[in-house]
């Protein structure tokens, strides 16, 4: 036998004098062995199907990085003794030791491995992300991932946004479509009218009107400047306009939605929400 360690858990404690008794009568030399903790669920419960995913290839389906499992599942019952969180391969190896590993389970928090996922994807570059991304952005849009749709403008968008590959392009139906419905109320911001609403989209359909150089960093640039001149809140405006390019409550910033849908379509869709007020 070539085993020089088995690492395992530890419900296999109570099996290893079996074992090591096993080596002496075979006459092998016996591997050394390390058990480690168990991973919980959420209620302290052994980590099981029945609460979630288990298989590393289901987390993989969803779109969760290698590096970003491997770096999460190697704090769970260990800590190399400081505040860092993101290890690169190189410097897990370098600072795992078992001396550091924790005897109580630890739990498996779903949260805490899409933050550190979100980490990882933030930080791939550009066309990488692209190509991990694509199939998954295919899958959900379908025959509505035209030639017409600015997909690294989605890509750029999304790469910031989401805590999994599965999740790019949710929420953001209303960038395939030509007509939007949605309750004409959802424009006043909070305690505001229907009728401010109003105004501060004609403010800002008669600044758009004028624009050349439609970026989002532009777009943002002067609306915050119209708000500031006219002194107005950031919601009086930017509720309204959200609502009017998006027709939902939550979604990316109107300069981001409107740097996608272009100048045509969002000095439509402003209008159409000024008619129905």
């Amino acid at each position: 036998m070539r085993t020089s360690h088995i690492i395992r858990g530890e419900e296999w404690l109570p099996s290893t004098p079996k074992h090591l008794l096993l080596f002496k009568a075979f006459g092998w030399q016996p591997p050394q062995y390390a058990h480690l903790s168990l991973i919980l669920n959420p209620d302290k419960s052994k980590l099981s199907k029945r609460q979630g995913d288990v298989a590393v290839e289901d987390y993989l389906a969803k779109g969760y990085l290698p590096e970003a499992l491997v770096n999460y599942v190697a704090l769970l019952g260990w800590n190399p003794g400081t505040e860092q969180e993101i290890f690169s391969m190189s410097e897990l190896l370098k600072e795992f030791s078992f001396d550091k590993i924790h005897k109580a389970g630890a739990v498996f928090d779903v949260k805490k491995l899409d933050w550190m996922n979100s980490e990882y994807i933030k930080k791939l570059p550009a066309q990488e992300f692209k190509e991990l991304a694509l199939p998954y952005l295919q899958k959900r849009l379908g025959n509505n991932l035209s030639d017409k749709v600015d997909v690294d403008k989605i890509m750029a968008l999304e790469q910031q946004r989401i805590d999994r590959l599965d999740k790019i392009g949710e929420g953001l139906e209303f960038l395939f479509v030509n007509e939007l419905n949605y309750d004409k109320n959802l424009l006043a911001w909070k305690k505001s009218t229907l009728e401010k609403a109003g105004e501060c989209l004609g403010l800002v359909l008669a600044e758009l009107e004028k624009y050349q150089d439609w970026s989002k960093e532009n777009l943002e640039k002067d609306l915050l400047e119209l708000i500031k001149t006219n002194e107005l809140s950031n919601g009086d405006v930017l509720w309204p306009l959200r609502v009017a390019l998006t027709g939902q409550e939550k979604s990316p910033t109107p300069f981001e939605v409107a740097e996608i849908l272009g100048k045509e379509k969002t000095l439509g869709r402003i209008k159409k929400a000024i008619a129905q007020i």
